[in-house]
């Protein structure tokens, strides 16, 4: 079984012990972690498109390429398409919809 967990906090301390409860679970649960591909405590990681850290969450920077040279909608549901990956880093996006 692979799992990709990933959690953040904006304290330090609250992200400890959300590290802690992880691996007591894991520990429970009689799994094993494979140490040589995990990370603990980055300060920035890179997950679904995103680049996460510092207290915030932002579209991936590789990922801002391909939605520059993107075609213009030409529809209702191709913007629709768009606003399902990228509404969220809109800052008011719901008071749109």
């Amino acid at each position: 079984m692979s799992m990709t967990p990933l959690f953040f906090s904006d304290e330090w301390s609250h992200h400890m012990k959300n590290h802690k409860s992880f691996l007591q679970a894991i520990s429970h649960g009689g799994m094993i972690l494979n140490l040589k591909i995990c990370d603990f405590a980055k300060g920035e990681v890179r997950f679904v498109g995103r680049s996460i850290g510092s207290g915030q969450r932002r579209v991936d920077p590789d990922r801002l390429k391909s939605i520059k040279d993107m075609k213009i909608p030409q529809s209702k549901k191709e913007v629709r398409h768009i606003m399902a990956h990228f509404g969220d880093c809109i800052p008011n996006f719901s008071k749109f919809r």
